[in-house]
């Protein structure tokens, strides 16, 4: 058996997507978003990018017709602050400037901690 040595990217900007196996507080953030706006019920807040979530930001995108890959990037993004004043990003900056961490696993599969 390989077990494989998964590295984590430091980067100094908010990373532009955040996908399935994201963990931290920021996930927790976004997984709040989905549920407070109805596309998410019934779940237990964690902070682990999982189907559940994955599904609530489908659903979120179709609604607002956009690529439904299930992604948190910056198109969902956009349209979560110009519907619902939810500025993702200045979020991410927040916890950031209070000592907290996520990774943001990329569409590539890199994981980039910021």
């Amino acid at each position: 058996m390989e077990i494989c040595d998964v590295k984590e990217i430091h980067v100094e900007e908010v990373p532009l997507h955040m996908g399935f196996d994201s963990k931290g507080t920021m996930v927790l953030a976004l997984q709040c978003f989905l549920c407070g706006a109805g596309f998410i019920t019934g779940i237990y807040p964690s902070n682990l990018y999982t189907h559940l979530i994955v599904d609530g930001m489908k659903s979120f995108q179709r609604t607002y017709q956009i690529t439904d890959d299930g992604d948190c990037g910056p198109e969902s993004r956009q349209k979560m602050d110009d519907y619902y004043k939810f500025d993702f990003n200045a979020v991410c900056e927040s916890a950031r400037s209070r000592g907290e961490r996520s990774v943001y696993v990329q569409p590539n599969g890199e994981r980039h901690l910021y």
